[in-house]
C-alpha cells in the first residue's frame, strides 16, 4: 500500500524486509502497552489478582518474532510496568510484601526461560534457513554445471557435424581412430572405394584393404606410432571395390 501526499509519493513501510530483532523490539514494546492498557482497563473488577501474569503473552510473541533479546526486553517491561500499576503501593516501583516479590520474580524466571525457549527455536530456523540456502545455491551450481556440460556437447557434436559434412566432400579419403587404435569414422568416399560397411572397415581395415606384401609393414608403423605417439606415414597398395 502506498499513501499519496500532495505532490509525492510516501512509502509504505514494508515489516518484511525489517530484521527479525527489530520486529521483536516492536512487538515487545507495542504489545506489553496493550496488555498493560487492558490491564489497567479491567482493574476495577481484577483488584490486585494477577499483576505481572498478563504481561507473559508479550514475552511470547516478542520471543517467536524476534528471539532472546526481544523477550528479554518485554520481560523487563511487563515486570515494571506490573510493578508500577497493579502493585501496592502504587505509582511505585517497590514490592511491599514477600508474596508479591516471590509472584515477581517467578515471572522474571519465567520470562527468561521462554525467552532461552525462542532463541533456540530462531536458530534451529536459522540453521534450517542456511541449509536451504546451501542446497539451493549446490543445486544451481549443478544445473549450471549441467547446462554448460549440454552446450559444450551440443557445440562438439555441431563440430563433429560439419567436419563430417566437410571430410565427406572433400577429394581425400579421410578417417580417424581413437587412442587404441580402433577406427571411429571413416569418410563415405573412403567406405566407396573401399566397398566396406564401417563396421567391417572399424573391426579389420588393414587386412581387408591393404595389399598382402605390405600389410605386415603398414601394421607395424601403425603399432608404433600408436605406442609412441609419433607422426604416422607410409605408402601401401589399397585394395579396391572391384579388387
Amino acid at each position: 500500500m502506498r499513501f499519496l501526499w500532495p505532490g509525492r509519493k510516501i512509502p509504505a513501510l514494508n515489516m518484511r524486509n525489517t530484521p527479525p530483532s527489530v520486529r521483536g523490539y516492536a512487538v515487545a514494546v507495542v504489545a506489553t502497552a496493550a496488555v498493560g492498557a487492558l490491564r489497567l482497563a479491567l482493574a476495577p473488577a481484577l483488584g490486585d489478582v494477577a499483576p505481572v501474569i498478563p504481561f507473559v503473552l508479550p514475552v511470547i510473541l516478542a520471543g517467536w518474532v524476534g528471539g532472546f533479546r526481544p523477550a528479554v526486553l518485554a520481560t523487563a517491561l511487563g515486570a515494571l510496568l506490573g510493578t508500577y500499576l497493579f502493585v501496592p503501593p502504587y505509582d511505585s516501583l517497590r514490592v511491599a510484601t514477600t508474596a508479591e516479590a516471590v509472584a515477581l520474580a517467578l515471572f522474571l524466571v519465567c520470562g527468561t526461560g521462554i525467552a532461552l525457549v525462542c532463541e533456540s527455536l530462531h536458530e534451529s530456523r536459522r540453521r534450517l534457513q542456511s541449509q536451504n540456502r546451501r542446497l539451493i545455491l549446490e543445486a544451481d551450481e549443478r544445473e549450471s554445471a549441467q547446462q554448460a556440460l549440454r552446450r559444450s556437447e551440443a557445440r562438439l557434436r555441431e563440430s563433429e557435424r560439419a567436419f563430417r559434412l566437410a571430410a565427406d566432400t572433400a577429394p581425400s579419403m579421410i578417417w580417424s581412430a581413437d587412442p587404441q587404435g580402433v577406427i571411429t569414422w571413416a569418410s563415405e568416399r573412403w567406405l566407396r572405394y573401399c566397398g566396406l560397411s564401417p563396421e567391417q572397415n572399424a573391426r579389420d581395415w588393414a587386412r581387408l584393404v591393404v595389399h598382402p606384401d605390405d600389410h605386415e609393414r603398414c601394421v607395424t608403423a601403425w603399432s608404433q606410432a600408436l605406442a609412441t605417439g609419433c607422426d604416422y606415414e607410409i605408402e601401401v597398395r589399397n585394395r579396391r571395390h572391384d579388387g
